[in-house]
């Protein structure tokens, strides 16, 4: 079962994003999504995270007009919620997006196979391997022993 600050959260979450929609703050640039709500202990704070899909530019624009809007947004709970004290709306940037992307990216350039390597199919030194012969492949090079005469020089 969920606690009491659990579905407050989920609450606010949702009351917060309906709220939102009635600013007309020019301010509100790029895409806002409200990525979740903590409530402080004695729940007469619940900070708000969001994240903007967009340039730093419209980041910090958004950042201005939602510190704007919090008034307007804790009015607006005021009005759809019955609880005893309704939450000061803090809004905070989350970065998390932005750390997900930055680890994905380093994953994808480590899962990459190493783009140099000769023509002769020996890795290229800073390789692992390099230096060793690769094994010729059936295609080429020196018969395979289980073909006609493999192993015998012709006399």
């Amino acid at each position: 079962m969920y606690s009491r600050n659990d579905r407050l959260n989920t609450l606010l979450l949702s009351e917060v994003g309906l709220a939102l929609r009635g600013v007309k703050d020019p301010g509100l640039a790029g895409m806002v999504t409200l990525t979740g709500v903590d409530m402080s202990a004695d729940r007469k704070v619940a900070t708000v995270y969001y994240s903007v899909f967009g340039e730093s530019r419209e980041r910090q624009s958004t950042s201005q007009a939602l510190k704007r809007a919090a008034p307007y947004v804790r009015h607006v709970l005021s009005k759809r919620l019955s609880m005893k004290v309704i939450p000061q709306v803090v809004f905070r940037y989350d970065e998390t997006p932005q750390r997900a992307s930055r680890v994905e990216a380093i994953l994808n350039k480590l899962s990459e196979p190493p783009s140099r390597s000769d023509r002769s199919g020996t890795p290229a030194p800073d390789t692992p391997g390099a230096g060793r012969p690769l094994p010729m492949d059936r295609g080429g090079g020196t018969p395979a022993p289980d073909t006609p005469g493999a192993g015998r020089e012709d006399e």
